[in-house]
């Protein structure tokens, strides 16, 4: 094992998950969801894959995937962490049929997003440009038609209200009355 990818790996696990309770306290999340998010990262399946292919730039389970055309670290955590839509999406041999996420979950995973961005980003992460991020990755996704309303309602929403001068975390803190969510049931 890469000793000096290890120590690079853990930090940047340690960074991302940081910011998954930075973002998710901001959300509303609770304190105890934040710190639980992610902990399969450090399962052996996880961590050493991660270990494996950790190039610095961008997801080791990206560079799994490119390599070996599949990631055993990928399989092992969307199917344990209900915070990713693809563990929200049954019956894969008739096309997949996804099932909206509760809300609790539903912004863990903006929270996700955001860290992911701010810690894998390079230092080039602007909360502003999620939207734009968000409207990229879509047509590779399977969400229910109202969790994926509600995403691109609130990443539009962030866009446009930064765009004019407001607060990251005044906003957030409007996005998480969780009668907004409720909204979209």
């Amino acid at each position: 094992m890469n000793l000096k990818n290890a120590k690079n790996h853990f930090n940047t696990i340690v960074k991302h998950k940081k910011y998954v309770y930075k973002y998710g306290r901001m959300l509303g999340v609770s304190r105890t969801q934040c710190l639980m998010h992610d902990l399969s990262k450090f399962s052996p399946v996880e961590f050493l894959e991660g270990v494996k292919f950790y190039t610095g730039t961008h997801s080791p389970i990206d560079e799994a995937k490119a390599v070996q055309g599949y990631s055993m670290a990928w399989l092992n955590h969307k199917g344990r962490n209900k915070t990713h839509w693809e563990f929200w999406v049954d019956n894969l041999s008739k096309g997949g049929v996804p099932l909206r996420i509760p809300k609790k979950y539903a912004y863990e995973l903006i929270a996700d997003y955001h860290a992911a961005g701010k810690a894998y980003g390079q230092g080039t992460y602007c909360e502003s440009t999620q939207y734009d991020w968000w409207i990229k990755k879509l047509p590779n996704t399977k969400f229910h038609k109202q969790t994926e309303k509600f995403l691109t309602l609130y990443f539009k929403d962030i866009q446009v209200q930064m765009n004019n001068g407001a607060n990251f975390k005044a906003i957030c803190k409007e996005a998480a009355d969780f009668a907004w969510y409720r909204s979209f049931q």
